[in-house]
């Protein structure tokens, strides 16, 4: 990614948000994001769907079409 909107660590602590800004910031695999949720304390069916979500759009947006449409039905 080349440019992404900063943003404050305190801005969205919330398990995956943070989780999901660091994958599309190169900083963390898809993976890490959807085992960030997995454990989670707090999670919940949102949560999981808000990490299937992205990580789909990440795939898509990185050339990955089959691993896209798999979270992205998972996420539905």
């Amino acid at each position: 990614m080349k440019k992404l909107i900063p943003i404050d660590t305190a801005w969205d602590r919330r398990v995956p948000m943070r989780q999901i800004y660091d994958m599309f910031a190169s900083k963390i695999s898809p993976d890490t994001v959807l085992a960030a949720v997995a454990r989670a304390d707090e999670s919940r069916a949102l949560d999981k769907f808000y990490a299937e979500l992205y990580v789909a759009l990440w795939h898509e947006a990185n050339g990955h079409p089959a691993d896209a449409k798999k979270y992205m039905t998972a996420a539905a």
